[in-house]
């Protein structure tokens, strides 16, 4: 359709002035606005034809505008921005990153993902560049970090994993940027822990060299973060306890690591009334208090 005609066609000049007006055919260049009022903008009718948006004839640069989508009053808000380089703003009109979106007011919400009813397909995955999943978010809202089908809430997987590189670190900084609360939770071959703030203690489930029938739970601490050398606070292994020790010969064993400390100290309350200890039988009674 030529759709309107302005003016009035008086003569034969009238009309092929306006015709000369009009875009007719291929590399006939147009000046002005296309206004199409309701109408659509339509390509071919064949299943490969591609309607095509070119935004220049020449090179551009990269950072350029080559695309614009404007909507509003007269077109005053660019909606959309394309450019040269590929870069596809929403909300902005210089896209730092292939997308970028840009919510321009604080109670704007910046994406929303919504399954479809019955949803069975992840909502959100990120990939490599060889198609392996970094990260998804399930259907049912499961979130996996190195887990391509998280079977719970949040599931994360490392590869090769020690104790100074943490499967999933949690940290507060203060604003000085150093660190200041941390906890790291890691696992490798032997087993797996949780290791606090500056690496100075943490907590192990030990399978002592792959030995499942062994398997303990240690309270470790040190001193020297740039070269642990972790020592054994607290060992629990089946069902004893040993303090400042390995493995516990004793239901509770207390092994002092210098002649000078006391190994334990039993303190009463004020006004203590019951037995400072007891040593009962296995029926209960009282043999020494």
């Amino acid at each position: 359709a030529w759709g309107t005609i302005p003016g009035t066609l008086s003569n034969q000049t009238d009309l092929q002035t306006a015709l000369n007006d009009k875009v007719a055919k291929a590399g006939d260049t147009m000046s002005g606005n296309l206004n199409m009022g309701t109408n659509n903008l339509i390509g071919g009718t064949a299943v490969t034809d591609i309607l095509k948006l070119q935004g220049t004839t020449g090179n551009g640069t990269a950072a350029s505008a080559a695309i614009q989508l404007l909507t509003g009053n007269n077109g005053a808000t660019t909606a959309l921005t394309v450019l040269n380089n590929g870069n596809v703003g929403i909300g902005t009109t210089s896209p730092g990153a292939k997308l970028q979106v840009d919510t321009g007011a604080a109670g704007t919400i910046g994406q929303i993902i919504k399954g479809a009813a019955s949803q069975t397909a992840d909502l959100l995955q990120i990939q490599d560049s060889s198609a392996n999943k970094l990260m998804v978010v399930t259907s049912g809202g499961n979130v996996g970090i190195g887990v391509a089908t998280p079977g719970s809430l949040l599931s994360v997987y490392s590869e090769s994993s020690t104790d100074y590189n943490a499967d999933l670190r949690i940290e507060s900084k203060n604003s000085s940027a150093i660190m200041k609360n941390s906890i790291s939770f890691w696992g490798n071959w032997s087993g797996a822990g949780l290791t606090g703030s500056l690496n100075r203690a943490r907590i192990v489930s030990d399978n002592l060299g792959n030995a499942y029938n062994t398997a303990v739970l240690k309270l470790q601490t040190h001193d020297a973060p740039s070269n642990p050398s972790w020592t054994d606070t607290l060992v629990l292994r089946n069902n004893r306890v040993v303090i400042n020790g390995t493995d516990p010969t004793a239901q509770l064993q207390v092994n002092a690591n210098s002649a000078s400390l006391v190994g334990q100290i039993i303190k009463g309350a004020s006004a203590q009334t019951a037995d400072l200890i007891q040593v009962q039988n296995s029926s209960a009674l009282n043999m020494f208090s």
